[in-house]
């Protein structure tokens, strides 16, 4: 009962208008039209983007929903996003040309949504108080993954906090420089952490 009135409270304080949204970037590009379907939002990104006010973002983890373990995104240089016709959207972090995690989101059981060719996602989490992180993605006109990142919630379920902000991430392309070949051990699939995921055969529990 408490978790349904917290939620219930943090719904309150967006629809009230207490939480503000910052505006598009004007320098850049302008987002594309809105389409019936989210398919256009499907391609291959560079992990680290721009436009945050607190360093250079990271895609994987945002997509993810696990921004506080980033050890386990260390080496992602790109991501991809896949919008199947049959409603399924598919997360794929890659380092150099090898899966590192993998994550199915499904339509018909409301873990993201498509409204006017954007792509929503959500994700409470508690610490020190209840927060609901969300994502909106979508593609401006020169093809970069356009992020609306936010989190509200409530401190000790009491005071107020919010924030948002704009990210944009590139397109990856074949034709961008890599890395120098470094030496490194095997890559696996292993359980690491107490989850089973692509990794180097050190890191393996």
């Amino acid at each position: 009962m408490k978790l349904q009135r917290a939620i219930y409270g943090l719904s309150c304080m967006m629809l009230c208008g207490c939480v503000s949204h910052p505006n598009y970037p004007s320098g850049w590009a302008p987002l594309e039209s809105a389409q019936p379907d989210c398919l256009s939002i499907g391609g291959v990104y560079h992990n680290v983007g721009g436009g945050s006010r607190f360093g250079a973002p990271h895609l994987a983890p945002r997509l993810f929903f696990d921004t506080k373990d980033r050890a386990l995104f260390e080496g992602v240089d790109r991501v991809e996003i896949a919008v199947t016709k049959d409603r399924k959207l598919e997360i794929t972090a890659f380092s150099r040309d090898r899966p590192l995690r993998m994550k199915q989101y499904l339509a018909d059981k409301d873990e993201y949504r498509c409204d006017n060719g954007k792509i929503g996602m959500a994700h409470f989490t508690a610490f020190m108080g209840l927060a609901r992180e969300s994502v909106i993605l979508s593609k401006s006109t020169d093809g970069a993954l356009i992020v609306e990142d936010g989190a509200v919630g409530a401190l000790l379920l009491l005071i107020p906090v919010a924030g948002f902000e704009w990210l944009r991430f590139m397109p990856y392309t074949s034709g961008t420089p890599k890395s120098p070949p470094q030496q490194v051990d095997d890559f696996v699939n292993c359980v690491a952490g107490g989850e089973r995921r692509w990794t180097y055969r050190s890191k393996c529990d």
